[in-house]
């Protein structure tokens, strides 16, 4: 009797996380590592140019900064946007700062880089098409992508320590993740 009970519990306990992955959406149905082998998402540069997300970010560890003129929260991160760029650059990472393209056009987010002196690479994703591949639901959203192209860290601030263990190819460094002051802003999916 033990038996059956516990085969039901198991048969139960199969199906919830079949049906929560269902309901989670493309992130869980999709293999480990595929989010940058999607050659059809593209995205704009700032200069009004498409490029391929996945030759962006091909073959090297990246960061990806989701974020939006607009949010508050990623007004008060922008210089730890630049610095982590700054610091990063010639050490072989790639760094995207996508703009999530929500209630923002590819001007106002070319005005804020000017305004605000960012040097960093800006793509603006007026599609969603790059937020929609990683399920991005809020800004900030920050994430580490090692070589193959798989999320190995996500989070709502710059991490400069997972960000050095990325790039010397050593185990991320988990941190509890800390609210955002004040709220992060919804992308409006």
């Amino acid at each position: 009797m033990k038996r059956i009970w516990f085969g039901a519990l198991v048969l139960v306990c199969s199906l919830a996380f079949v049906n929560s992955a269902h309901a989670q959406g493309s992130a869980t149905k999709a293999p480990a590592g595929s989010e940058t082998k999607k050659a059809d998402i593209r995205v704009q540069t700032l200069d009004g140019k498409w490029v391929s997300f996945s030759e962006t970010v091909k073959g090297k560890p990246a960061l990806l900064i989701f974020w939006a003129s607009w949010c508050p929260v990623c007004r008060e991160q922008t210089a730890s946007f630049q610095e982590a760029f700054d610091r990063t650059k010639k050490k072989g990472l790639r760094v995207m700062a996508v703009n999530i393209g929500v209630k923002e056009t590819l001007a106002s987010a070319k005005k804020y880089a000017l305004e605000n002196r960012l040097t960093l690479p800006i793509y603006f994703d007026g599609d969603r098409s790059v937020s929609k591949a990683f399920n991005v639901a809020s800004t900030p959203t920050i994430l580490l992508l090692d070589r193959t192209g798989k999320v190995v860290s996500k989070a709502n601030e710059i991490d400069l320590d997972a960000i050095d263990a990325l790039i010397a190819g050593k185990p991320i460094p988990r941190k509890e993740a800390r609210p955002v002051p004040g709220g992060s802003g919804s992308t409006g999916r």
